[in-house]
């Protein structure tokens, strides 16, 4: 969640339509798309529940699911992530931590 707040921050954050239709070809390659998967996953079983979560993996749309569009959930997760962009962990805030090359 906390890399992804990172990225919302600096206007990076792909769409949530982005994240549904990416290939995911590479954990490092495509590392934006796989934690901003994982904090939406974070945002949606923390706000709606695992049974909820689990209902999204069924050709349901969400309005079926949770009575929202994805541009609903879509903004209630960018509020989800305002928490988060001023964090600094271990001394480490948002633009240190996308400037340092990634190992």
């Amino acid at each position: 969640v906390q890399t992804t707040a990172w990225v919302y921050r600096a206007g990076a954050l792909p769409s949530i339509s982005e994240l549904l239709n990416d290939d995911y070809a590479g954990r490092m390659r495509k590392r934006v798309y796989y934690d901003g998967s994982a904090a939406f996953s974070t945002f949606f079983i923390e706000t709606y529940g695992w049974p909820a979560y689990r209902r999204m993996y069924t050709p349901d749309p969400p309005e079926f699911v949770v009575g929202k569009e994805w541009s609903q959930l879509e903004q209630e997760f960018h509020a989800y992530l305002g928490q988060f962009p001023d964090i600094q962990i271990n001394g480490v805030d948002g633009y240190t931590w996308w400037a340092t090359p990634q190992l």
